[in-house]
């Protein structure tokens, strides 16, 4: 969900999903009096479709069960007891991976991070000489799985760094590493984008300032951020592949 918060705007309200299922007290030396900030994006398309097209806490949990689980089993390490020196890959966490529920434990634990600096430094450079780009479509596999487009350049500059990182744990997640695939063709980007602009669309409100619009295809979900202050209209659209 897209937030605008103008200076001096006071307190919003912000609603919120459970990542964690099964705790209910700090962690270390957490502070139990407030939440931490986040630098993350969600990673998956999944627990994109939880929250923002079903908003069901219980597929929510689901889904953070299911992304933990495929994150665990590509970042493991060659060894263990079933593939010792056969290069092979353990199906649990080594052990210095998180053990608890905690998604955010999960993605900040240095062999995922580690795997995803591949895809990161790779591309994290790619739209520096690429002044215009207002947004970016990915695929894993040959399969497209979303896209992000923002109204201005600054506003996708500023949130490429987390967009990025975001795509890459769901591209190192997937199981199909090993599949002969052909590159997506922009033309498929194009129809991808297109797919629910003649829909019709379902909306709700996430402040007095902005509301989010929802159009869904057999293949798609779209939800698309107006601010209602800004002549413009909207902020952001986000393209999720079912």
């Amino acid at each position: 969900t897209d937030l605008v918060l103008p200076p001096h705007g006071g307190k919003v309200s912000i609603a919120a999903f459970c990542v964690e299922p099964g705790r209910w007290s700090r962690r270390g030396k957490e502070a139990a009096g407030w939440f931490s900030s986040s630098e993350q994006q969600l990673p998956s398309k999944d627990l994109k479709v939880a929250a923002g097209a079903k908003a069901d806490q219980q597929e929510v949990w689901k889904a953070v069960g299911a992304t933990r689980e495929r994150l665990s089993r590509a970042a493991a390490v060659p060894g263990g007891v079933a593939g010792a020196g056969s290069g092979t890959f353990v199906a649990a966490p080594p052990p210095a991976m998180p053990a608890s529920s905690s998604l955010a434990l999960m993605v900040e634990a240095k062999e995922v991070r580690k795997s995803a600096e591949d895809y990161t430094k790779a591309l994290g450079t790619t739209v520096n000489d690429k002044p215009d780009v207002v947004g970016y479509a990915f695929a894993v596999n040959g399969k497209l799985v979303g896209a992000e487009v923002y109204s201005s350049q600054s506003l996708f500059r500023g949130m490429w760094a987390k967009l990025l990182k975001a795509a890459a744990l769901e591209a190192m997640a997937d199981d199909e590493k090993d599949a002969k695939v052909e590159p997506v063709s922009s033309e498929a980007v194009k129809r991808f984008l297109d797919a629910a602009e003649s829909k019709p669309s379902s909306d709700r409100a996430v402040t007095d300032r902005i509301k989010v619009l929802k159009k869904e295809t057999d293949q798609t979900i779209v939800f698309e951020s107006w601010d209602r202050k800004q002549a413009g209209g909207w902020v952001h659209r986000s393209y999720v592949a079912k």
